[in-house]
């Protein structure tokens, strides 16, 4: 909710308002993020074993969360797209964790079912964080949407890091 509200509502207002860039620019990011994802796929599933996978998923968040803060801040369209890349990889790094980690503790039987609840959290609270980027970025900005949806996004992966199963996870 906290990062895909800015990056699905705001980036366009961002782009026009502050980097004067038009749809080529936002085709731009999406491509930049996109490539990010799909090399670390290509990366990650190449290994056969991941250590220490609840620090590398939660670090890779808050690193996906000081990436929304940075587009928030002044570094122009190459640092935006530069950006949009690493988010990427950040994206990819935690959701094929979350999926292997899934399949991997929870017996088949079950399966299906833990996989429904997952996808309602996951995608129940979307229209929500979609509604308020659009609020607060006609309120406040689209820059500062980025920000305070970063550092929601860093705040709450801290908070999950706290958990001693999360930090255990390897």
């Amino acid at each position: 909710m906290a990062q895909s509200g800015p990056f699905s509502v705001a980036i366009p207002f961002l782009l026009e308002e502050t980097l004067n860039a038009g749809v080529a620019v936002l085709g731009l990011i999406a491509s930049a993020a996109a490539l990010g994802a799909m090399l670390t796929s290509i990366w990650l599933g190449r290994a056969t074993r991941l250590r220490r996978r609840g620090w590398l998923a939660y670090g890779a968040s808050i690193i996906g969360g000081l990436m929304s803060i940075a587009f928030g801040l002044p570094i122009g369209v190459s640092g935006v797209i530069i950006v949009a890349f690493i988010y990427g990889i950040t994206m990819s790094v935690f959701d094929l964790i979350w999926t292997n980690t899934i399949q991997e503790l929870i017996p088949r039987e079950q399966l299906g079912r833990v996989i429904s609840v997952d996808m309602l959290g996951s995608y129940l609270l979307l229209p929500v964080g979609f509604l308020l980027a659009g609020w607060a970025t006609e309120l406040v900005g689209p820059a500062t949407v980025f920000i305070g949806g970063g550092v929601i996004t860093v705040g709450l992966v801290l908070l999950g890091l706290a958990h001693p199963a999360v930090r255990a996870l390897d």
